[in-house]
């Protein structure tokens, strides 16, 4: 891409009957506490098969997939997706065929202190306060 303005940020749906070389989909959610609301509500990618189809299948030389692969596998589609590019050896990133998954990766990602102990006295912000509220948002 020689240009900026080439490229093209959006939603699944916006990319309906388009392709692209390269595609990069970002799954965002990456716990399971909402997973029974999004399929209730038919949101994200996970449980909705045609969204799934439309997401995979509008790259024409790459697609890159971010996402917590402990929580997409535990749609069906996901599941096989991900599956098949380990076998393909097109996955890089945790393993998560293992029983005890959300711990090893948990113990995996403890040097990182990513916590949510507070940074200095009793009136600092925790480190994913920080995260989700930065100060320089309330500055603009």
């Amino acid at each position: 891409m020689n240009n900026i303005k080439e490229l093209k940020v959006g939603s699944v749906e916006e990319f309906q009957g388009q392709e692209r070389r390269v595609i990069i989909i970002s799954t965002v959610r990456s716990s399971t506490d909402y997973l029974q609301m999004d399929e209730d509500f038919n949101l994200g990618f996970l449980k909705n098969p045609k969204r799934f189809n439309v997401a995979m299948t509008r790259a024409k030389a790459l697609l890159i997939v971010v996402g917590n692969p402990i929580i997409l596998t535990k749609d069906r589609n996901w599941d096989k997706f991900l599956n098949h590019c380990k076998i393909n050896e097109g996955y890089i990133g945790h393993r998560f065929e293992d029983d005890d998954i959300e711990n090893d990766l948990i113990d995996h990602l403890a040097p990182l202190h990513l916590g949510t102990e507070l940074t200095e006295g009793p009136d600092s912000i925790s480190i994913i306060q920080q995260q989700l509220d930065p100060q320089w948002r309330s500055e603009v």
